[in-house]
């Protein structure tokens, strides 16, 4: 993902949507396994670290895929672009691709 590192807007952007994805999916996740934990014979503070862990663990893994799949979408919009024979500067000014990366991107 050096694209990234290249457009600090596209990273600002990256971390937004992750960040949004992350809390909502925790939340979700959280209020499906608190009852999962007292199911368990947790409670308390141990249902609380367990409804955490793994709320934490489901809504990393989701944020990070959707953040994936989400920069795959707009390589994939851009190569698109490309083949319908569209100008590398006007994809990389629509999709926050750094210029040199549209250019390098093979359209066969």
């Amino acid at each position: 993902m050096s694209d990234y590192k290249e457009n600090p807007r596209l990273e600002y952007e990256r971390a937004k949507r992750y960040a949004d994805a992350y809390d909502k999916l925790y939340a979700k996740a959280y209020a499906e396994a608190y009852p999962k934990a007292h199911a368990k014979g947790y409670t308390g503070a141990y249902a609380d670290a367990y409804a955490s862990g793994y709320a934490e663990g489901y809504a990393e893994g989701r944020a990070e895929g959707e953040a994936i799949g989400r920069a795959e979408g707009v390589v994939s919009v851009a190569l698109n672009l490309l083949r319908r024979g569209l100008d590398a500067d006007f994809i990389a000014s629509a999709t926050g691709l750094p210029i040199e990366k549209v250019r390098q991107m093979n359209v066969n």
